[in-house]
């Protein structure tokens, strides 16, 4: 049985009239997202627990930011050219980097860290959804 949930188009920035300027957002019930907060807990853990994080990991992380990665970048760098040292860097900004995720990799990545137990449920969130989009009360059939 595939999961159904209901999406509604959030305003970003620039042109309302273009749609690449709205996130979608999906609307929930209140226990979904209580037990998502609670998986999140316990991944979490988990992987501060087997040190599975690159220590300067900034997203999605308590204590963690923008701000944060960018001080640790600019001490670097100035740490190195203090040093005597060329620094170089290349940055990328992925726009929809959620969307370009392959999720079988990501399923089997879970399973060779030992997240086992919640493969089934990361699946489910993953895989044989559907979903309408609400736009001012104004339904698209489920898809």
């Amino acid at each position: 049985m595939s999961v159904r949930n209901r999406v509604v188009p959030l305003f970003k920035k620039s042109d309302k009239t273009k749609v690449e300027n709205y996130r979608p957002v999906s609307i929930l019930a209140v226990f979904s997202k209580i037990f998502e907060l609670v998986v999140y807990d316990q991944v979490e853990s988990y992987l501060k627990e087997h040190t599975l994080l690159y220590n300067f990991q900034s997203g999605f992380r308590t204590g963690f930011s923008t701000d944060t990665c960018l001080i640790h970048l600019s001490d670097f760098i100035r740490f190195q050219m203090d040093s005597g040292n060329i620094v170089g860097m290349i940055l990328l900004d992925l726009q929809k980097a959620f969307d370009t995720v392959d999720h079988v990799i990501l399923i089997l990545k879970f399973e060779a860290i030992g997240l086992r137990p919640l493969v089934l449920w990361f699946k489910s969130y993953l895989c044989d959804r559907q979903q309408l989009v609400d736009v001012s009360s104004t339904h698209s059939s489920f898809s």
